[in-house]
């Protein structure tokens, strides 16, 4: 049974729709949440993949990342957060958020879509403060393309790659809603876009900002700020 096919038939049985119901990209958001707080029934998922092992330890440290989804106050996350982050130096932000720009400009070259990055070419700086990130507005889709590669664009060049494509289309629209975060969905499906990929995982950077808590901005193309926890 094809790879696609048998990992329907896991996500039927996990969100048990009727035997006639087909499995649609809105029956997936807010997959990952319903086993909070440890994701142990989803052991299986993966089952048969020659990259289940790594998929499985990845998805294992988003929940160990973001443990338990209830508030003291009362009520529960909707989304995977990291509520209380380990504490990062700021040496250490700047040089993962600029290996993090590198290895966009490296992707974005890989699938042919160089011309969509001229900002990235020289690297931009990399600005580490200290504090609640600000919003960033719809209209800086427009105005700040760094902001649009940050925000959306990568996630049309990892649709170009090869790889476990049947797989990927199945899981993406889960994967995404963990967060909101195309970013964070690509680097928990990594091992599956790399079988067509000669890069290493080139969200793995980011992946390390995000939990410890860190925000990235771009409110202009030559600098990208990292926001960081206010430290305790």
């Amino acid at each position: 049974m094809p790879a696609a096919e048998m990992l329907t038939e896991r996500l039927r049985e996990l969100l048990r729709l009727p035997g006639d119901q087909p499995l649609g990209p809105e029956d997936l958001i807010g997959f990952l949440q319903r086993f909070r707080p440890d994701g142990l029934a989803l052991a299986d998922l993966f089952a048969g993949l020659p990259q289940a092992t790594e998929l499985n330890r990845r998805l294992a440290t988003l929940y160990d990342t973001a443990g338990d989804s209830r508030r003291l106050e009362g009520g529960q996350d909707a989304y995977f957060i990291v509520r209380n982050p380990a504490a990062l130096d700021p040496d250490q932000a700047a040089a993962w958020a600029e290996q993090w720009l590198r290895s966009l400009s490296e992707l974005a070259h890989s699938v042919g879509a160089a011309d969509d990055v001229p900002h990235l070419q020289t690297l931009p700086q990399v600005r580490v403060l200290e504090g609640i990130a600000p919003k960033q507005l719809k209209a800086d889709l427009d105005e700040v393309p760094l902001y649009r590669t940050l925000k959306q664009d990568g996630a049309g060049w990892t649709a170009r790659m090869t790889g476990e494509a049947g797989v990927v289309a199945l899981l993406a629209p889960a994967f995404y809603y963990a967060a909101c975060d195309w970013a964070l969905r690509d680097h928990l499906l990594w091992p599956l876009y790399a079988i067509g990929s000669p890069l290493e995982d080139p969200f793995a950077p980011y992946f390390n900002l995000w939990r410890h808590g860190a925000k990235l901005r771009a409110f202009s193309n030559d600098r990208v700020d990292v926001y960081l926890p206010h430290r305790r």
